[in-house]
């Protein structure tokens, strides 16, 4: 499976001294699935017997979103063991003695903030964070504070006036926060045809979000300081790849 430079800076982040990874950008550019591998990949290396937060705007699109799609690449079925617990809404990942649950809630209105209260957390990951309630998503974050615990972001561009890139994309600095912003360029293995089709498709009110479908880009674009932090955190990351070189080389033979 070919691999792109941002992709390869999504498996890196665990290596780096970043808190916080914020992946944006266009639909179908990799950064849910390769976000998801690495995600599983940091916390079975460095927990045992911990909690973690998978944060959707339902239970039902997390697990169409994060879960189908990662358990169901062959590497990560050779790396570990996956048993979804139905009336916990929880993946159980295991790797040799091993074991750690990935809890999943949905937070697609203010009063989800509650199922999330109490717990303590090792990490979270947030996808499609900007169509989920601010203050779930804050609690979430809050609930993070198992030592070593950090936090993952992916969404596809909304509103230049969103909390989450007002908040945390615009002000990377303020959460010790790595920015990818991928395009479809970004994937390689994304068919051409595709692609070119996708690009050239008319954009329409419904399409607007799918956004400038090709580049992925908010509105208004990203903020020159946002900028200047992706490209520190790509210096930084490319330093890194031999500490997972045997992850891309399970990732290049494993089948499309």
């Amino acid at each position: 499976m070919p691999v792109s430079r941002k992709q390869l800076e999504i498996l890196a982040f665990p290596y780096t001294d970043y808190e916080c990874l914020i992946c944006d950008g266009s639909i179908r550019s990799g950064k849910t699935s390769f976000m998801s591998i690495a995600f599983v990949d940091w916390m079975m290396e460095n927990f045992d017997r911990k909690e973690f937060i998978l944060l959707g705007k339902t239970v039902g699109s997390a697990r169409r979103n994060v879960i189908a799609p990662l358990t169901n690449v062959a590497v990560m079925r050779e790396r570990y063991g996956f048993r979804w617990r139905q009336t916990e809404s929880a993946l159980e990942v295991t790797s040799g003695r091993r074991t750690n649950l990935w809890r999943v809630f949905g937070a697609k209105d203010t009063s989800s903030y509650q199922l999330i209260q109490g717990m303590t957390a090792a990490g979270m990951l947030c996808d499609e964070v900007a169509l989920c309630d601010r203050q779930a998503v804050e609690q979430a974050v809050a609930r993070c504070s198992v030592p070593g615990s950090r936090l993952w972001f992916n969404c596809n561009p909304e509103s230049p006036e969103h909390w989450f890139r007002r908040e945390w994309i615009l002000q990377p600095e303020k959460h010790n926060a790595m920015h990818i912003h991928l395009t479809m360029d970004d994937n390689p293995a994304l068919d051409e045809t595709k692609s070119s089709s996708d690009t050239s498709t008319p954009t329409t009110v419904f399409s607007r979000n799918d956004t400038s479908t090709a580049n992925g880009s908010w509105p208004r674009g990203l903020c020159t300081a946002s900028r200047r932090r992706t490209a520190k955190s790509s210096r930084l990351t490319m330093t890194k790849y031999v500490m997972f070189q045997s992850t891309m080389e399970s990732l290049t033979r494993s089948p499309r």
